[in-house]
């Protein structure tokens, strides 16, 4: 069977150094998979698995980054569920299970993880604003979807922050930096005063980095007295991507200061 490989050990192992020479279907046949593009219906990518071989076939009508992001989550299923010989991944799945750990977010961090490789994710994101238009700046660099670059930003960047996806309006999943005091959980719902709720109320596609105040994301006794920048972006039909970022830092340093 195939051994085990970390993202980490792949890329030393083929001497990658650039985020161009991060060629997906060269690293897959290195593990022994063969990526293939085909129309696929009810799916954005599968994987067939026999002994040391696999087969992983991608929807060849997604936009490259998905493409991209599909054929390294398959190979994460290959690297990682190898006693599984079959997976048939849709596009909601890889955007939406980034939560609970479970063999979907473990596929999408392994992709994450490879075609992000922090040796090379942290230097070209240092000192960006934590927004959505800076995890798509990123995202042409390393030729990866907004959700992943921007789970990425927001884990090594250099700000703090946290990453929210709402789906059919309610939160899916959130993500928090780790300097963002564990006592600060967003709501379930945005509230009516945010660029999400416009989002969802108005189909609109798009918003800008703007600041609001933190009560309206954030649901702790004092957050009415704090900023954030939000930046809200629909990712999908019923799927919205909010980034919030605590520009003035305020409202983290008094509660380090309270604990």
């Amino acid at each position: 069977m195939t051994v085990y490989k970390s993202p980490s050990k792949i890329l030393d192992e083929l001497g990658i150094t650039e985020p161009c020479e991060i060629q997906i279907e060269a690293i897959a046949q290195y593990c022994g998979a063969l990526v293939l593009y085909e129309h696929l219906e009810g799916c954005a990518a599968r994987i067939l698995g026999n002994g040391n071989e696999a087969i992983i076939t991608v929807d060849d009508r997604s936009p490259l980054e998905r493409r991209r992001f599909s054929a390294a989550h398959e190979l994460g299923h290959w690297m990682r569920d190898r006693d599984k010989i079959r997976f048939s991944c849709t596009e909601q799945a890889m955007q939406s299970e980034w939560g609970p750990f479970n063999a979907e977010h473990g596929a999408n961090q392994y992709a994450a993880d490879l075609l992000l490789p922090k040796s090379m994710f942290i230097p070209a994101a240092k000192n960006k604003p934590l927004t959505l238009a800076s995890a798509a700046e990123l995202g042409g660099i390393f030729r990866t979807s907004l959700t992943a670059t921007a789970i990425h930003l927001l884990r090594y960047g250099s700000f703090p922050g946290m990453l929210i996806y709402i789906e059919n309006g309610k939160r899916k999943w959130f993500i928090r930096g780790e300097d963002v005091p564990e006592c600060l959980w967003p709501h379930d719902f945005p509230l009516a005063a945010t660029y999400a709720a416009d989002l969802i109320n108005r189909e609109h596609q798009i918003s800008f980095p703007a600041a609001i105040q933190a009560d309206g994301w954030i649901n702790h006794l004092r957050s009415q007295w704090y900023e954030v920048v939000e930046h809200s972006v629909r990712v999908s039909r019923n799927g919205i991507l909010t980034m919030l970022w605590w520009k003035n830092e305020k409202q983290l340093l008094d509660l380090s200061e309270d604990e």
